[in-house]
């Protein structure tokens, strides 16, 4: 009789176990950037080295909000190196394929202006730009009217 019961629970054990380790798929619609906080950081998707429209929020005042909210990373980037003056040589910013000046600039772009933001790394902004760019370059390319 004993056995009887122990094997009575094991179906319905099984079912339980079963759906408790089922993935569990989102109802409805997935948040749009609208619905996001300005402060939450997701994760990127795609390129890691492109800010697009879509991640850029109406909390998000310069183009340094953007970078630094999303990309925190581009602003600190690895192989920073003092100058001979002692300052801190950061990216260098580029607006619409103009050299625009440092990071600092960037809080002088309006966000809603903005198209793209790209970020390239040493290698890449020294093949592109020329000497002086081994800390990498911000691309800003505005929004087209």
């Amino acid at each position: 009789m004993l056995n009887n019961a122990k094997m009575s629970w094991l179906p319905l054990s099984l079912l339980l176990v079963s759906t408790a380790c089922a993935p569990v798929r989102p109802s409805g619609r997935w948040p749009s950037p609208a619905d996001v906080e300005s402060t939450k950081v997701e994760p990127a998707r795609g390129d890691r080295n492109l800010i697009t429209t879509t991640e850029i929020l109406p909390a998000m005042r310069s183009a340094y909000d953007v970078v630094k909210l999303r990309r925190p990373g581009w602003l600190v980037s690895h192989g920073m190196y003092a100058r001979m003056d002692g300052t801190i040589q950061g990216p260098i910013v580029y607006l619409d394929g103009v050299r625009y000046g440092n990071c600092e600039e960037l809080k002088t772009i309006d966000a809603f202006a903005v198209g793209e933001v790209r970020y390239l790394n040493g290698l890449d902004a020294t093949t592109k730009f020329g000497p002086g760019h081994g800390t990498g370059a911000i691309l800003v390319s505005l929004r087209r009217r």
